[in-house]
């Protein structure tokens, strides 16, 4: 199920959200950034998202750490790295 931001309570809509760098997200991506959002309000400071191949890791990644200002996002392979900085761009230029 995809869900478009604008169909979100403003309630349900937190700082990791907005920070997604497409219009429309998962829903169990929505449910990560929420859990995200609950893990660092409680004092966590470290969280390992496992996912499966083609669950939207990456703009998970890049909407936490836009929200947060800081990050830092290990890949291992060049492709990855760039996909990450396209992401990240991507989301710069929509603010």
């Amino acid at each position: 199920m995809w869900l478009k931001k604008s169909e979100m309570s403003l309630s349900q809509v937190s700082n990791y959200i907005r920070n997604f760098p497409f219009p429309t997200l998962r829903e169990r991506q929505s449910y990560v950034l929420k859990e995200i959002d609950v893990a660092f309000t409680s004092g966590y400071k470290y969280i390992v998202l496992e996912a499966p191949t083609g669950f939207g890791k990456s703009p998970v990644a890049i909407a936490a750490a836009l929200t947060l200002g800081s990050s830092y996002i290990c890949t291992s392979t060049k492709d990855l790295q760039t996909q990450y900085s396209r992401l990240s761009i991507r989301s710069s230029s929509k603010r």
